[in-house]
């Protein structure tokens, strides 16, 4: 059964419109307090993982439902490595006149000349797999360095907790700005009571990952997901809402829309 809706999941999530042109992943984060912080660590570290290994060549954080912020003044985070660029091959330049030696067909002569280009070109395949090697080294280290960061940000939560986490407020911005790739990381409990009816239907692709909540049995993880899932599939129409062991299947096959990650 998880199989078969993973697949399912996957077929809707890769669309033409993910494949076309540098787009970044929107990432929403749950600022309310009111999520395990646990368990979201335990999620954003494969997800981490997954995002590092695809082509994306950015991503974007944005919080939601801190105390006493508003979802639609809130900033835009973006970490941003870049895609790798591999520099291309010098054209190749003009072959030097041949010697009166070796145009008039003596043995040695045309010797030393063959030796002489293959020498020559050995250099220039020398030189360019060095640039290639810098460049990938450098994008590797802003990538690592960028990673970093998004975790650090990622993880960091608000030092106060929000008495309710609006989600209306959230879905109009989601609807408002059409990013192709949105991930929300909540623990989907409505309970500013603002999800009793239709909410709009967002451009992009939107997948709600259900955490559990700080104070719930874990026991009841199970009942509760699917009381948290109803409500929010009223208010995020066309959402994908999942629990966290299905992201990283689900992320990676969002991710799989982007360009390759080598342009030349």
């Amino acid at each position: 059964m998880k199989t078969s809706r993973l697949l399912f999941l996957v077929s809707l999530l890769v669309s033409p419109d993910l494949m076309a042109g540098d787009w970044c992943l929107r990432v929403w984060r749950d600022d309310s307090r009111s999520m395990s912080e646990e368990a979201f660590e335990a999620t954003v570290t494969p997800a981490l993982e997954t995002i590092r290994t695809s082509s994306v060549p950015c991503v974007e954080v944005v919080r939601f439902g801190g105390k006493g912020r508003r979802i639609g003044t809130e900033p835009i985070e973006t970490f941003s490595w870049g895609r790798l660029v591999v520099p291309p091959p010098e054209t190749a330049k003009q072959q030097p006149r041949r010697s009166i030696a070796a145009s008039l067909g003596l043995a040695g002569a045309v010797v030393i000349e063959e030796e002489r280009a293959q020498a020559t070109r050995q250099a220039e395949e020398s030189k360019h797999q060095a640039r290639v090697n810098q460049a990938r080294a450098e994008h590797a280290r802003k990538l690592t360095q960028q990673m970093e960061s998004l975790r650090s940000s990622l993880l960091r939560s608000s030092p106060e907790p929000a008495p309710c986490t609006p989600f209306r407020p959230l879905n109009r911005r989601i609807a408002a700005e059409g990013r192709p790739a949105n991930v929300i990381f909540t623990d989907g409990w409505t309970d500013c009571h603002d999800a009793d009816s239709p909410g709009l239907k967002a451009p992009g692709s939107v997948v709600i990952v259900l955490l559990p909540r700080n104070r719930d049995d874990p026991s009841l993880e199970d009942q509760l997901f699917d009381q948290r899932k109803k409500a929010l599939s009223m208010l995020f129409p066309a959402a994908k809402i999942i629990a966290p062991y299905e992201l990283p299947t689900i992320l990676a096959a969002v991710l799989k829309g982007t360009p390759s990650a080598e342009q030349e």
